[in-house]
């Protein structure tokens, strides 16, 4: 491309005019690839359009015949508007989240990152005109030791693909990945992504750690339920409430029916074979027989006792059901 005329880009991948056509810009940088190409093309002057395949003749036909194909070094992935934005208009909360994020940084930050006066600037002039053998400063010296990873585009410095941040505009930053409150860990995430400056995890711990909002949902989190031990309501005659449960099956492979009366405490224990809900009918028709039947039944939700044909037969009785918690009959 000629860095001072006009040049026309012509592709067959539509979704490039959205990215770096100059009518829509481009929305959300969703890797670090984009990044740098979007810096590195704010220096020519230059129009894309879209072609058809069948009209791109030669370039079509070279692309296709290449015999190996390397793996991408990035997932692109790009929210576009237009005609090109997504159909899906549910989006979840880390897109939203790094879309708000991205753009801030990008759209309105760009200018202050070039612009801003902080151990940055040295860095930026030390990336240009060469570093020093030796660097005195300990702030300085951070990046000197990472210096094969830094670039400077357009004026911007760059670590490892990912915009460096000034000290004086960390803050702001911070704000806009913390307006969601979504923890330090998809803060960090979601940060490393797209930026970078010295000690950008410990930074994002200390404000969330300091944010009110979070750390009062956390310990709510953490705080275990208190609920009041309450007990049964003392019965004034015997058979006026039972508690029935199963046990077993015991080593001997049989499974017992227990009855206690709440009043009395007097159990009565019936061996039976099977949990079923005919073996408990009967169970209840030899007690009727002997003491009459209880006015109240306290059970836990097992299936003979939550089953039809009981709540049937306790209404012929005139039983009333009251079920407990498992394992709290």
């Amino acid at each position: 491309m000629d860095k001072h005329g006009l040049t026309i880009l012509r592709t067959d991948h539509k979704p490039l005019l959205a990215i770096f056509g100059k009518n829509k810009g481009i929305k959300v940088f969703s890797a670090s690839r984009l990044q740098r190409w979007a810096l590195l093309l704010t220096n020519y002057d230059f129009k894309i359009e879209f072609v058809s395949t069948n009209q791109m003749g030669m370039a079509d036909t070279l692309s296709r015949l290449i015999s190996e194909k390397s793996e991408l070094e990035d997932k692109v992935i790009a929210l576009v508007s237009g005609s090109e934005n997504c159909s899906n208009e549910d989006c979840c909360e880390d897109s939203l989240l790094v879309e708000e994020s991205v753009k801030y940084v990008l759209n309105i930050m760009l200018d202050e990152c070039r612009t801003s006066e902080c151990r940055t600037d040295e860095c930026r002039t030390s990336e240009k005109n060469g570093w020093p053998k030796v660097v005195s400063d300990p702030t300085l010296s951070i990046w000197s030791n990472r210096r094969q990873e830094l670039e400077v585009i357009d004026e911007c410095i760059m670590f490892s693909g990912k915009i460096v941040i000034p000290k004086n505009l960390r803050k702001s930053v911070l704000k806009v990945l913390h307006e969601t409150h979504p923890g330090s860990a998809k803060m960090k995430g979601v940060a490393r992504e797209y930026m970078y400056w010295p000690n950008i995890g410990r930074d994002i711990e200390d404000w969330v750690a300091n944010c009110i909002m979070c750390q009062s949902a956390e310990s709510a989190a953490k705080r275990p339920i208190k609920s009041e031990l309450r007990p049964w309501p003392n019965t004034n005659r015997n058979w006026e409430r039972v508690h029935i449960d199963f046990a077993g099956p015991c080593k001997d492979g049989k499974v017992y029916f227990i009855v206690i009366d709440a009043h009395s405490k007097w159990p009565e224990v019936f061996e039976n074979m099977t949990t079923s809900v005919k073996d408990v009918i009967k169970c209840f028709e030899w007690l009727g027989t002997h003491y009459g039947y209880p006015e109240t039944i306290v059970s836990d939700n097992g299936s003979p006792f939550r089953s039809n044909e009981f709540k049937v037969y306790c209404q012929n009785k005139g039983i009333s059901q009251v079920f407990s918690a498992p394992y709290h009959p």
